[in-house]
């Protein structure tokens, strides 16, 4: 076993903190996968975060939503898009969805409207979703 005299020895130690400095101020860059679904029809099922963390949905129908199964880290963004009609309305998988005030968010009804919806489980059991952005064109 080489020795804290040992030259090599020091000379490798001098290299790994070189590399964890390194490591430490690089920048990493993180490439979201997109989940579109060009028409929602009357029901449609979101894929786990480990498929896709975006999701940009048409709505072309009213629309019963599933979402993923919670877990505490999971999240995800819900776009949601009203078709050339618009009026288009969605059912919030309550049993693992929470609202703020409680209250399940009413979409812009515009044909052609978009609402944006971050949604973040922190705790195991529902995620919460946050209005990001409403009634975007």
């Amino acid at each position: 076993m080489p020795g804290v005299n040992d030259l090599s020895f020091m000379t490798k130690i001098v290299e790994i903190e070189r590399q964890l400095r390194r490591l430490a101020t690089a920048k990493i860059s993180v490439i979201e996968n997109v989940n579109t679904v060009s028409a929602s029809g009357s029901a449609l099922t979101l894929p786990d975060v480990t498929t896709a963390t975006m999701n940009h949905v048409t709505l072309t129908a009213n629309c019963a939503l599933t979402f993923p199964t919670p877990l505490a880290g999971k999240s995800f963004t819900l776009k949601l898009i009203q078709d050339g009609t618009g009026s288009r309305t969605v059912t919030w998988p309550t049993s693992v969805c929470r609202f703020d005030s409680g209250t399940a968010p009413t979409l812009s009804t515009a044909a052609g409207s978009i609402d944006t919806f971050s949604c973040v489980c922190d705790d195991g059991t529902k995620f919460d979703v946050y209005f990001a952005g409403k009634g975007m064109a």
